[in-house]
């Protein structure tokens, strides 16, 4: 049985192909080549019909989608006083809640047991090599429209450098923000390279899975807030990047049981040590007054962890589906610490949750 997939995609200007557009069409690209592995698989598995060629095929492509919620730390943006009270920087508070998806390719090379004779013992089943790259996206967009300090000064704070760095302080009553808009944006790249031990726990159909691994993952984000004061005729926008590098060395043990010949259900944890880098600026437009750019980098290290599971599919054929579930608690996201205006603009690595769903198909070749 063959069935060929055709979807054209027509890219206006090619000179615009950026990672925004590969994240609008990674749905389409994965459903088109999740589409074509299925139907190969049938094919393959009637070729390798055979179980005792197929006792032997030891390599392993999984294609994975995943979709959730991130959920980082609150950036807050512009204050307010009281009278000749304390200032207040909170005014608004967003971007604690993005929307998530990302897509991964991950392969796993078994040696058997029998190649590993000075390894070998009563419940070893093998040693995987595994490997694989990881692509994530989350964003936010938000329209706040009209924001009234409601007859308290409205406070601009600056980024702490050049003459104004310390911002501007708007006055009662008719300080009202309109048009006020945030954007977030949230990219991730990752790199994986480790090694997994299989065992099987005596007289029983439970199989331990301890790993160990280093990873190399790239994180950017780009956070923006603007909005116009209409009665002082003044717009304002403030513009945080930043790019983070992070090596980690991870460990982790994942647990199966197998119901039947068709149905495992599993479950894992995995800890991360980070080692990053990171960088970046923090800047302020406002109408009248040269452009404020303060620079601001990071080199803290920090912990990550994750948990998992799920259920694995196998109609006895090279194709394995699975439905997962994952929580991970990111320790290395990169957040601005409060704008006063009296400080210059730095950023902290700060705690994020991720909720999720994983859908994955693996091959056995």
């Amino acid at each position: 049985m063959t069935v060929t997939l055709k979807f054209p995609i027509y890219i206006k200007d090619s000179n615009k192909w950026n990672l925004k557009n590969m994240g609008k069409l990674r749905p389409v690209v994965l459903l088109v080549i999740i589409s074509f592995l299925m139907n190969a698989a049938v094919n393959i598995s009637c070729v390798y019909a055979d179980p005792i060629k197929n006792k032997y095929k030891n390599f392993e492509l999984s294609l994975g989608a995943e979709i959730g919620s991130f959920q980082p730390e609150k950036s807050s943006y512009l204050g307010t006083q009281i009278g000749a009270g304390p200032n207040v920087f909170n005014f608004v508070e967003v971007g604690d809640n993005l929307n998530f998806n990302s897509a991964g390719i991950n392969f796993g090379y078994q040696v058997h047991k029998n190649n590993i004779s000075n390894l070998l013992f009563r419940n070893f089943i093998g040693l995987k090599i595994t490997g694989g790259v990881e692509q994530g996206r989350a964003d936010q967009n938000k329209n706040f429209g009209t924001l009234d300090p409601m007859g308290n000064n409205l406070l601009i704070p600056g980024v702490g450098v050049g003459p104004a760095g310390a911002g501007f302080l708007l006055p009662g009553a008719n300080n009202q923000i309109t048009g006020a808009r945030y954007d977030a944006e949230f990219d991730y790249y990752k790199f994986k390279l480790g090694v997994e031990s299989v065992l099987k726990m005596p007289n029983s159909a439970i199989i331990l899975t301890p790993s160990a691994g280093l990873e190399y993952g790239r994180t950017i984000t780009d956070n923006s807030f603007a909005g116009n004061i209409p009665f002082f005729i003044r717009s304002f926008s403030y513009n945080t990047k930043t790019d983070v590098r992070t090596i980690s060395s991870t460990i982790g043990l994942d647990m199966s049981y197998k119901i039947n010949s068709i149905f495992d259900v599993f479950g894992g944890a995995k800890y991360a040590y980070d080692f990053n880098n990171g960088e970046g600026t923090d800047s302020l437009s406002f109408t009248g007054i040269a452009d404020q750019v303060a620079k601001t980098e990071s080199d803290r290290n920090t912990h990550s962890y994750g948990l998992k599971a799920g259920v694995d599919i196998d109609f006895n054929s090279p194709a394995i589906f699975t439905i997962q579930g994952n929580y991970k608690r990111l320790g290395n996201i990169p957040v601005l610490k409060v704008r006063d205006g009296s400080n210059i603009s730095d950023f902290s690595y700060e705690d994020a949750d991720i909720f999720s769903g994983t859908v994955r198909a693996t091959f056995k070749f």
